[in-house]
């Protein structure tokens, strides 16, 4: 084995056990909590023992873990009207334009700009039906190496956003948190 294969081996079964110590966190909590937004009619499950917090626009909901001491790491599930393009005032922004607006506030609220800013990957993807646009970026803030994953979805007006901002060394436990909320979202919910 060549010392690149090697060290292609040994970076793929570390990967491998941060996202199965996530996993294992989250199946650990195999209770599940619903969470309705009034105002979008959508729904999704998240780990019982996770924190929600909805906001007063009631646009939707961040999650963090309890006992997480840093306090950035969350997921946020929402929507909000989307806003008009700035190319084009008569109508409303592309999932590319929201794409790019997005990346221009990386970074949590606290006002320092973050360093190393890299965008892993861009795609176009089906989410739950309708085009969307995922996007994951990596970064420093703070001292702190952080990962942010975020799907981009229009529908009825509305962007949509399926937010994961976590640190890497949270990163297995959040991924796997995220992966089984986006598979429990639903658009309308009674």
């Amino acid at each position: 084995m060549t010392t690149k294969a090697a060290k292609n081996a040994v970076i793929a079964l570390c990967a491998l056990c941060v996202v199965a110590t996530g996993l294992s966190a989250v199946a650990a909590s195999s209770h599940f909590s619903k969470y309705v937004n009034e105002r979008w009619g959508f729904c999704i499950a998240y780990p019982s023992k996770w924190l929600p917090y909805e906001g007063l626009n009631k646009a939707g909901v961040s999650l963090t873990y309890p006992g997480d001491d840093y306090s950035a790491d969350n997921i946020i599930i929402g929507a909000l009207p989307n806003m008009e393009s700035p190319s084009n005032p008569d109508k409303q922004m592309t999932l590319e334009e929201d794409a790019a607006s997005a990346l221009e506030s990386i970074g949590d609220a606290s006002g320092e700009a973050p360093s190393n800013v890299r965008v892993v990957s861009k795609e176009k993807i089906i989410f739950s039906g309708q085009q969307a646009i995922r996007v994951q970026v990596t970064y420093t803030q703070k001292g702190v190496s952080r990962v942010e994953e975020t799907i981009f979805v229009i529908k009825d007006k509305a962007l949509y956003a399926f937010e994961l901002k976590c640190s890497l060394r949270n990163r297995g436990l959040y991924e796997a948190a995220f992966g089984s909320i986006l598979k429990s979202f639903r658009w309308r919910c009674k």
